[in-house]
């Protein structure tokens, strides 16, 4: 399969031209007590998340359902995902106003000129990487060249595994079920761990699993993003936002009544949400989630200059991006990383997590 251009894989809905208008100017990053708005002041505003209602998202639920957004005086709307759904249009058409995305597409944005800024990272490390079943035997990426990939068009994980591990491989696309997988005994299929790995153990397949971040592959998940103009002009708003929606992620994986509450009003909004695979993302997806870090949301400047250097070596980005360009801890709160994890509720999920 021959992978999406650069120009190809984020910009589908919107011309650059387009965009560039209704982001402003790139002008630095806005102060976090600066100006507000007229949404400022009545502390209305709308995030969209990534992906349909469910754990990945989980901590801005909890922010909602302990009421950390109304006790600050913040109307707060989640916008639910979707396959068809894009982020960085909505954002850039001024109808969402922090917007989830991947780093990849927020990164090509910002190499197109896009005056846009990562404010945080709901996810310390993105999870993404591949599975094989266990009778394979595979150990290490190494094991995995000369085999058939199934992968998304837009995924570029995979070609980082190529460059980094020296291994060669074909791919075919992935459009979201994992059928051919179950059917093969030697495709490598794209997954996260906290879901097609658990789709497979609940169809008897037992499987290992690789995360791109072996090979050196670190882009943050669910990265937090907003125009420049935006934040120029609300600068307090997104502060106190990102300040209980940290707060909502800390208690969210931590304490396991919060999630129980949460995952009850998740279930709600997404009717389609199995509550079994919900709660093993919950306990699968926090390593992920919390990382190496010690504070909620933040990101460093050596983990942004790897990683645009990395799609640079690729090809995917053509300018030499300057870490303390892509992003700002500016407007994040300090709520330390909570060190006590406990386990999911019995017999919550199938197996162990």
């Amino acid at each position: 399969m021959r992978p999406l251009s650069r120009r190809a894989f984020s910009l589908a809905a919107l011309g650059s031209a387009g965009l560039l208008a209704a982001c402003g100017d790139d002008s630095a990053a806005g102060s976090a007590s600066g100006p507000a708005s007229s949404g400022a002041a009545t502390g209305k505003l709308t995030v969209q998340m990534s992906w349909y209602p469910n754990a990945q998202s989980g901590g801005w639920y909890a922010a909602a359902n302990q009421g950390l957004f109304s006790d600050a005086g913040l109307d707060v709307t989640l916008a639910p995902g979707g396959a068809n759904i894009s982020g960085l249009t909505l954002l850039t058409s001024n109808q969402v106003q922090i917007a989830s995305m991947t780093a990849e597409s927020y990164l090509d944005a910002r190499d197109q000129g896009i005056p846009l800024m990562a404010v945080g990272a709901d996810w310390d490390v993105s999870p993404t990487g591949v599975m094989t079943k266990k009778a394979l035997g595979a150990k290490a990426f190494e094991d995995l060249g000369g085999k058939v990939w199934a992968v998304t068009q837009t995924s570029i994980g995979q070609d980082w595994v190529k460059e980094a591990e020296k291994i060669d491989f074909t791919t075919q696309q992935y459009s979201g079920s994992i059928a051919p997988f179950l059917q093969s005994e030697d495709l490598v299929q794209q997954a996260f761990p906290t879901n097609e790995v658990y789709t497979a153990r609940t169809q008897g397949v037992d499987v290992d699993f690789f995360p791109y971040t072996d090979a050196g592959y670190r882009p943050y998940g669910n990265l937090l993003v907003a125009t420049q103009k935006y934040l120029d002009a609300n600068g307090a708003l997104v502060k106190a936002v990102l300040e209980a929606a940290a707060q909502g992620w800390a208690d969210y994986v931590s304490d396991v009544d919060v999630a129980t509450a949460t995952n009850a009003d998740l279930k709600k909004a997404n009717e389609q949400l199995a509550e079994d695979q919900n709660w093993f993302a919950w306990e699968t997806q926090r390593q992920y989630v919390l990382g190496d870090r010690t504070t909620m949301s933040t990101m460093t400047a050596d983990r942004w200059t790897e990683f645009a250097g990395q799609l640079k070596t690729l090809g995917r980005v053509e300018k030499d991006h300057q870490a303390s360009d892509l992003f700002t801890n500016d407007f994040l709160p300090q709520i330390p990383v909570p060190t006590t994890l406990p386990a999911a509720p019995p017999n919550s999920y199938t197996g162990q997590a």
